[in-house]
């Protein structure tokens, strides 16, 4: 509730946003990701119904989408279509998607066949990643 947040005053907040001509890390998120792949592995990364993926596979996971999409064509710049239902292989996905260079574009499976033909087509996507495929 949100009269249960407690306000925190600018002197004991910690600084989120880098000071002006401070622009911090600006590496790709997927490289943060990784890191936390070198240093916590094997801890839980996506815990989903029943399924428990640590960090290193789910980093796994993404390089096979990543390798594949590739292999396929797709190029830095290009959009890819995610069509699948919630959960960690659409997660994966995502970030498959960005480490082959590309954006991803969410279509929600349960719009009508129509809908998702003409977000698909607005949107420049060349390959749609489903759950048939394995997400």
């Amino acid at each position: 509730m949100v009269s249960q947040v407690q306000a925190v005053t600018p002197s004991a907040a910690t600084l989120v946003v880098p000071p002006a001509g401070d622009q911090g890390d600006l590496s790709p998120w997927f490289r943060r990701f990784d890191r936390c792949v070198d240093r916590h592995g094997d801890r839980q990364a996506i815990v989903h119904d029943e399924t428990v993926w640590s960090y290193r596979a789910f980093g796994e996971a993404a390089d096979r989408i990543a390798t594949s999409l590739v292999a396929t064509g797709v190029q830095r710049g290009d959009c890819v279509g995610i069509c699948a239902s919630r959960g960690p292989g659409a997660i994966a996905a995502m970030l498959g998607i960005h480490r082959a260079g590309a954006a991803f574009v969410p279509l929600d499976p349960d719009y009508p066949a129509d809908r998702l033909a003409f977000m698909a087509e607005d949107a420049a996507v060349g390959v749609i990643l489903t759950d048939a495929v394995g997400l």
